[in-house]
């Protein structure tokens, strides 16, 4: 949109003392929380294909009720499964958390 633009081009030439990057962030969120629509940010052990981001986007959409915009991110680090962030919760079905879930239950 022309205002999405906008505020991208305030951030890079005019960031006021803040990273352009958070800032870019903040007025994604801005844009999105406008236009009714929440961002889900993904973190994945590997790439997904697209019938798996589909299928991850349509039960998404059906658990929040709503139309999400989803930002994928690879990182190895959770050496399989996936996390996901819709606001300030967090859906963490990660092999790594798993791990650290079974080893607090097993030292406890």
């Amino acid at each position: 949109s022309e205002e999405a633009a906008l505020l991208i081009e305030r951030a890079v030439s005019a960031p006021r003392g803040s990273l352009p990057g958070r800032l870019l962030e903040q007025f994604a969120q801005w844009v999105a929380d406008r236009q009714q629509r929440w961002i889900a940010r993904v973190e994945t052990a590997r790439p997904l294909g697209e019938e798996q981001l589909a299928r991850l986007q349509d039960g998404l959409n059906r658990l929040y009720g709503r139309d999400l915009k989803l930002t994928t991110e690879t990182n190895p680090s959770l050496v399989g499964g996936l996390r996901v962030q819709v606001g300030e919760e967090i859906i963490d079905g990660s092999l790594t958390h798993r791990l650290g879930q079974l080893q607090q239950r097993i030292g406890a």
